[in-house]
């Protein structure tokens, strides 16, 4: 097995800042940055059809590195306003983060701000190739070849904030990066041994937007992808649900939450729960879900 090179690594880097994704082909290096076609709609597929070629004529031989996602991307641009010296400008990308459509907004203020921009591309950068990194030891690092240990992994990791591990105990913390997790003090998700717990999980979204206002069904379908996406950063996928838990402000609704959810789970049939409760912290929000999943 080959190591990354420092080159390579930069312009992997610079692909997934892009929001490429990148096959790699671990045996000989190469890449093959894509668009992903499920999420952007201006990319055109024949446009970029050799390279699709060449990634199915080496079906099951490739890794597939991802840009971050949203949570991600929105920890990145808050560990970067804690080292921002000047306290007015630090002050404008904290309320920039705090209002609605923080990235918009943190854009804006980069842009502005002259003062800041070459080093928030620097810290960004420097964040990315952390990432590649990361996820090339998610790969490799169950196997022989370039194996590092899990304590190294949280140590030296940039998102120890975003997935927190105790190699003692095995406790693994999730983090969605919103700032009511330090306030209150809870976890998006926490994974000990081989069980996973996913807190109570409404329908908003990393920018702090309502999906599906007066629709409890994309409501529910919007959660349940929240909680995928926080299941698979702790090592699971749906498949390893045995509950789920369901809170709803308005009972009558059952039918379209049961379709939802028979959408995700009809064939993993997890033991299931439904509650109507006086109300949620946000009136619009029809609808809140917990799960249950091991390993």
């Amino acid at each position: 097995m080959r190591k990354l090179t420092e080159i390579l690594i930069n312009e992997i880097a610079d692909d997934l800042d892009s929001g490429l994704l990148v096959h790699i082909d671990s045996q000989t290096l190469k890449t093959f940055p894509i668009p992903d076609f499920d999420n952007n709609l201006y990319a055109e597929r024949e446009n970029w059809q050799i390279t699709i070629d060449e990634i199915e004529n080496h079906e099951g031989e490739l890794e597939t590195y991802k840009p971050m996602d949203s949570y991600q991307a929105f920890k990145v641009m808050e560990s970067f306003v804690d080292l921002v010296e000047d306290k007015k400008i630090q002050n404008r990308l904290i309320y920039a983060l705090n209002k609605s459509k923080p990235f918009k907004n943190f854009k804006y203020e980069i842009d502005y701000n002259d003062s800041v921009r070459d080093d928030w591309f620097a810290h960004k950068k420097n964040k990315y190739i952390n990432w590649v990194n990361e996820q090339w030891n998610s790969f490799h690092r169950s196997s022989h070849y370039d194996t590092i240990d899990d304590e190294d992994i949280v140590e030296n990791s940039d998102f120890s904030n975003t997935t927190i591990v105790d190699p003692n105990s095995q406790r693994q913390l999730i983090s969605s990066g919103a700032k009511w997790e330090n306030i209150v003090g809870y976890s998006r998700a926490i994974r000990v041994g081989n069980v996973i717990e996913v807190a109570g999980t409404t329908a908003v979204d990393a920018e702090g937007n309502l999906q599906g206002e007066n629709d409890i069904y994309i409501q529910t379908k919007f959660i349940f992808q929240k909680i995928e996406k926080a299941l698979q950063e702790a090592g699971a996928s749906l498949e390893n649900v045995v509950r789920t838990r369901m809170f709803v402000t308005d009972i009558s609704q059952w039918e379209n939450v049961g379709k939802a959810h028979g959408e995700f789970f009809k064939n993993i049939k997890p033991a299931s729960t439904l509650l109507e409760i006086s109300g949620l912290i946000d009136p619009r929000m029809l609808i809140e879900i917990e799960v249950t999943a091991v390993l």
